[in-house]
C-alpha cells in the first residue's frame, strides 16, 4: 500500500512529462452523445460480479477486467479500504450505445474487443500494469487505446513515467499499459466513463 501512496503523493518527483508510453492518437467530436448513452444505460456489469453468471461472449471481451484488486478509495493523501469497489463495465451494442457502436463499426479496422469502463464517485484504479497474453504466434497486451468519454473536474489519470495524462473529453490515447504503471482517481461526485479498445492487428 505504501507503494500505491508513493505513486500519487510523489507524482511531481517521478513524472518527467516526456510523453513516454502515451500518444494522443485521435479525438472524437460526438463524445457528449456518447456520454448521454452511458448515463442512460442501467445494466452495468460490476467488476466484482461472479464471472460464472456472465455470458461467455462478454467474458471473452472483458477478459482480465474482472479485477482482483481490493476495494480502496483515496482519502487524506492515502489509499484506504472502501466498502464498495466502484467500477462497472458494459460491452457497447447498437441498441443501447448507438453512437459508440457506430464509431466502433466505422473503425473496426483498427479497434476491437471494446468495453466501456464506468468509475463511480470516489472510485480508484490502483497503480498497475497489464499482463501480456501469449497467443502462440504472437503476444498481445502491449497497448490499449483509451477514449475519454467524460472527465469530471477532479478526475486524474497518470502513467509512469509521463505523469498526469492531459485528457479532455473525446481524446483517444494510445497507452503502453504493459510497461507503464498507471492509475486513476475519480475524486469527484460524478461517474467517469472511458472506452477501452484493443488494437486490431497486435
Amino acid at each position: 500500500m505504501e507503494a500505491w501512496n508513493y505513486y500519487w503523493n510523489n507524482i511531481e518527483d517521478w513524472s518527467d512529462n516526456s510523453g513516454t508510453n502515451i500518444e494522443l492518437y485521435d479525438t472524437v467530436p460526438n463524445h457528449e452523445e456518447m456520454h448521454k448513452e452511458c448515463i442512460r444505460y442501467d445494466n452495468w456489469i460490476h467488476a466484482k460480479t461472479d464471472p460464472s453468471v456472465v455470458s461467455q461472449d462478454v467474458i471473452n471481451i472483458l477478459r482480465n477486467n474482472f479485477e482482483d484488486a481490493p476495494s480502496m478509495k483515496w482519502d487524506g493523501g492515502k489509499f484506504v479500504p472502501d466498502t464498495i469497489w466502484k467500477r462497472w463495465f458494459a460491452v457497447p451494442n447498437a441498441e443501447h450505445f448507438p453512437s459508440i457502436h457506430k464509431f466502433l463499426e466505422d473503425n473496426k479496422h483498427q479497434y476491437h474487443l471494446s468495453v466501456i469502463s464506468k468509475l463511480g464517485p470516489g472510485g480508484v484504479i490502483l497503480p498497475h500494469t497489464h499482463k501480456l497474453i501469449d497467443k502462440g504466434d504472437f503476444v498481445v497486451g502491449h497497448t490499449v487505446f483509451n477514449m475519454c468519454i467524460n472527465y469530471p473536474r477532479g478526475c486524474r489519470f497518470a502513467m509512469y513515467p509521463t505523469g498526469l495524462i492531459p485528457y479532455k473529453p473525446g481524446d483517444i490515447y494510445k497507452l503502453n499499459v504493459h510497461e507503464g504503471q498507471h492509475s486513476v482517481i475519480n475524486n469527484t461526485n460524478q461517474d467517469r466513463y472511458h472506452l477501452m479498445m484493443r488494437p486490431k492487428n497486435v
